[in-house]
């Protein structure tokens, strides 16, 4: 299949005249615009953050590393069964799990009806894909279910949402994963002191935690589990296993993978 013409990297670089000619629809309410431009479609704010991305020609394929580097909790919980998405977006992750991983239960949580409304309007999410729109915090609180895995996608506009600071929203995390659960965060941060302090409360629910970072993206993803995690050849050897299947080469984001000490 072929790849469109423009790069990733060129579409956070368009001048205010060029993003004003890529857009096809916007809502005044929270400030989100859809774009599209040789072969891509993105959502933004009018801060110019880009929030997805989706290929019109293949849309359950995922464009953004980060993505990819966040399922690297596919091989740590090995075979999940129930996946739990705080920050549906428009739901790429979705679109990718279910077209790769039909038999997966998906649980989709997203804070902006506006938001899931435009990802079934213009990012091929089908009308009865089920969304429940509530805080991820409200939600991990009053659930239930016991999760295998649960991925985090949660920033209010440029900034991470506040709950990704408060120890409790990772301790009703905890309680709800399976017993090789894994929790994985993507993490956009300003500064060291920010993903320390992310990283503080995280670790009072947490013993394994683990950084992979992107060659030349500015995300951090965060990768936590109730118990020891497999060795790095374990990894290797599941993502080599399931390469054909998932239709993603994981080694570059395994190579960036550093579990942290074990706090003291």
């Amino acid at each position: 299949m072929p790849k469109p013409p423009m790069s990733i990297d060129s579409l956070f670089k368009l001048t205010p005249e060029q993003s004003a000619a890529a857009q096809i629809a916007r809502t005044d309410q929270d400030g989100f615009r859809v774009l599209e431009q040789s072969g891509y479609r993105w959502l933004c704010t009018d801060d110019d953050s880009i929030q997805s991305i989706m290929r019109v020609d293949a849309p359950a394929e995922l464009i953004l590393p980060n993505h990819v580097a966040m399922l690297i909790g596919l091989l740590l919980a090995d075979t999940p069964k129930r996946v739990l998405n705080l920050g549906f977006g428009i739901g790429s992750l979705e679109r990718f799990l279910h077209n790769r991983l039909p038999a997966l239960e998906i649980i989709s949580v997203d804070a902006s009806p506006v938001m899931v409304d435009l990802a079934r309007e213009h990012f091929h999410v089908p009308h009865d894909w089920p969304v429940t729109i509530q805080s991820a915090e409200d939600f991990l609180h009053a659930n239930v279910l016991t999760f295998d895995l649960m991925l985090c996608d949660l920033f209010a506009g440029a900034s991470h949402a506040d709950c990704l600071y408060d120890t409790r929203f990772y301790r009703d995390a905890a309680q709800h994963l399976s017993a090789a659960g894994v929790l994985s965060l993507n993490l956009s941060t300003d500064s060291e002191q920010d993903l320390i302090a992310i990283l503080m409360a995280l670790r009072k629910s947490f013993e394994w935690v683990a950084l992979v970072t992107i060659p030349s993206h500015s995300n951090v993803v965060v990768l936590a589990c109730r118990q020891p995690p497999p060795p790095q050849a374990a990894l290797a050897q599941r993502a080599a296993r399931d390469m054909a299947l998932l239709e993603l080469d994981f080694a570059e984001v395994l190579q960036g993978l550093e579990w942290l000490p074990a706090p003291t």
